[in-house]
């Protein structure tokens, strides 16, 4: 399946990022990477319908990142997370029975991310990709991350055993998770 973008992208009016999902020349549908603030388009809807004529979507998961502060009216304190898989069957290697679809504050070692000006505007801790990489996958996979931003999936990969093809079109990005993942893998080699 192809999307196209246009040559020149529209900017969020919420976070300023430029397009990283196909897109309506709707000016009302100018909902990027920030999801819209939270507004009257709900991303996750739409990208579960893209996502099913790929892959199967499996479930919906809420990364509750705790209050976010002081804010002028309602502030958007969680992420979604969509979970999606090719073939027949989702592969699930966690046998506890407790693994619920909302992802509570200060649980499994995630901390919120408030991102600064030097942070990609959607940064992710690799702690919450190591999550659902251990609920997915089993060591020596391979995992893919089609938007790898600062390489937060690629750093859980490397922790964990995991083979990683990442896909970042901002070469700013791109560079800083490669830093990133050369890191980890030095740190894993030279366990403290």
């Amino acid at each position: 399946m192809m999307f196209s973008i246009p040559d020149k992208p529209k900017i969020c009016p919420v976070c300023g990022a430029e397009p990283s999902l196909p897109q309506s020349d709707d000016p009302n549908e100018i909902r990027m990477r920030c999801g819209g603030g939270g507004g009257p388009d709900p991303q996750f809807a739409r990208w579960s319908l893209w996502l099913d004529e790929v892959l199967t979507f499996k479930q919906m998961v809420v990364w509750d990142k705790g209050p976010m502060g002081m804010g002028w009216h309602y502030r958007r304190s969680y992420e979604t997370v969509l979970v999606a898989h090719k073939g027949q069957t989702c592969n699930w290697y966690d046998d506890t029975k407790k693994v619920e679809n909302v992802i509570r504050p200060h649980t499994l070692g995630i901390r919120k991310i408030i991102p600064n000006g030097a942070q990609h505007p959607t940064e992710k801790s690799w702690q919450l990709a190591a999550h659902f990489i251990k609920l997915h996958s089993k060591e020596g996979d391979t995992i893919l991350d089609p938007f790898m931003g600062h390489g937060s999936t690629g750093e859980a990969c490397v922790r964990l055993g995991r083979n990683f093809i990442g896909i970042e079109l901002d070469e700013t990005f791109y560079n800083e998770s490669q830093r990133r993942i050369a890191e980890a893998q030095l740190q894993v080699q030279m366990p403290i």
